[in-house]
């Protein structure tokens, strides 16, 4: 069957074919379904049954989220295991969305999205480009080679997480490793978050973390923790009130009024605001 619409539903039919859009296509539970997405960039949600997914042109994504259990799904290798992922074959496919359980993704050497959605995931993203997304929960990142980018989603501090990229803490623990960049827009305020430099980022150049947003600048006690590993960048440091030890800081776009704590060799740039050291 072949869709003519932004977003094809299709139940009952062992075949699916989308259209030169961005479809949206549902195979139905426990049938045999082979899904050719064709062009587009289309999102496609697996059956508990055995699914051969096509992707097609187009950056596609294939969804577990309907999964009644955990699943593992690796793009290079094509193996595909547990809950709905059992038995899968899928081509062509760049992207990944996982279940609500404890979930493990694997991309391949181009440039892949995998979304833990919920549940203590593991995402590896192997080769290229890829941006990797995990919620409030426990979770192991390894980004792989190539820049790669993790983006913290729904995080919530009404659950007094402490986002730990060293050590064991009390509340989750994310362990991440061959990794670029972080993307923490969409994390609350008021969350602890524990970095070891040289942990985060481990490459022949010199390492930068560049940390703005929420983590500075708001009027909620926010609080950032740098092992002494490296010369930090911290970037568009405005309001609030921030802790920073044993490190020597660069702090540059001083904006705003702030006070900043520290130990010694620290170098203020740009400090249009009123700054108190």
């Amino acid at each position: 069957d072949k869709g003519n619409g932004f977003k094809d539903v299709a139940d009952g039919f062992k075949e699916i074919v989308g259209t030169e859009y961005n479809d949206v296509i549902i195979a139905e539970d426990g049938v045999k379904t082979n899904v050719n997405g064709y062009l587009g960039d289309d999102l496609i949600y697996s059956s508990s049954g055995k699914d051969i997914i096509l992707g097609g042109e187009g950056s596609d994504t294939v969804s577990y989220a309907r999964s009644t259990s955990a699943v593992n799904v690796d793009l290079e290798g094509g193996n595909t295991n547990w809950g709905y992922a059992q038995n899968d074959i899928l081509v062509q496919v760049e992207n990944l969305q996982g279940s609500n359980f404890n979930d493990v993704l694997k991309g391949d050497s181009g440039s892949n999205t995998l979304d833990g959605s919920k549940g203590s995931d593991s995402l590896y993203g192997m080769g290229g480009t890829d941006t990797l997304l995990i919620d409030n929960d426990d979770a192991v990142v390894d980004g792989g080679s190539g820049y790669d980018t993790v983006k913290i989603t729904n995080s919530n501090s009404s659950n007094g997480n402490h986002f730990n990229f060293s050590d064991s803490l009390v509340g989750h623990s994310i362990d991440v490793s061959g990794v670029e960049e972080f993307d923490m827009t969409n994390s609350y305020a008021g969350e602890v978050i524990h970095m070891d430099i040289a942990d985060l980022l481990s490459t022949a150049q010199s390492n930068e973390i560049i940390i703005k947003g929420n983590v500075f600048g708001s009027g909620d006690d926010d609080k950032v923790n740098l092992a002494d590993k490296t010369t930090t960048e911290i970037m568009n440091a405005a309001g609030g009130t921030t802790t920073v030890d044993g490190i020597q800081y660069q702090i540059l776009n001083f904006a705003n009024e702030g006070t900043l704590f520290v130990q010694s060799d620290i170098d203020i740039l740009d400090a249009s605001g009123d700054t108190v050291l």
